[in-house]
């Protein structure tokens, strides 16, 4: 026999709702025997709703490792990169998509952007690469040229190459 006190789980508010039903109408069974279709009702409605909501997550996980799979989820993962100033995590991503909307901009952004960090760190042959990479973007030639000192090698300035 269930007592009510004890009931936990689902299958217990049943076994007593139908033990309540099977006494018929003694003293306050018709109530108790509602009391527990409402308790058993409740958890039913909470398990199908936490089914729900983990069903949800992992379909929402699912979409979002799909996403960043694509190149527009990797263009919009090396932009928060970006924003984070992880600036190379985001070269790496940025130049990953080649050609894709203006990544090969970004890519050059951010190297230039690496480049004045690893500058500040005295990380002069890291850098040289960074500046290297970058291109003519902003300054970086006049950087390049200062790492290329820094490390000691071959210069090139314009046509001409110059060896320090």
């Amino acid at each position: 026999m269930i007592v009510l006190s004890q009931a936990i789980t689902a299958k217990d508010f049943g076994d007593a709702k139908e033990e309540f039903t099977q006494i018929g109408d003694y003293e306050d069974s018709c109530i108790l025997k509602a009391e527990c279709a409402k308790q058993q009702a409740a958890i039913l409605r909470h398990r199908k709703l936490k089914i729900q909501i983990l069903s949800g997550l992992a379909m929402l996980i699912v979409i979002v490792a799909i996403f960043l799979q694509l190149p527009i989820g990797r263009y919009y993962k090396a932009n928060a990169f970006m924003k984070v100033k992880c600036y190379g995590q985001a070269a790496k991503t940025y130049e990953s998509l080649g050609k894709y909307k203006d990544s090969h901009v970004r890519y050059k952004e951010c190297e230039y952007q690496e480049g004045l960090i690893l500058r500040e760190k005295k990380d002069y042959s890291e850098a040289k690469r960074a500046f290297e990479c970058a291109g003519n973007r902003k300054d970086s030639e006049n950087y390049l040229v200062e790492m290329q000192k820094k490390v000691g090698d071959k210069i090139k300035i314009g046509n001409s190459t110059w060896y320090i």
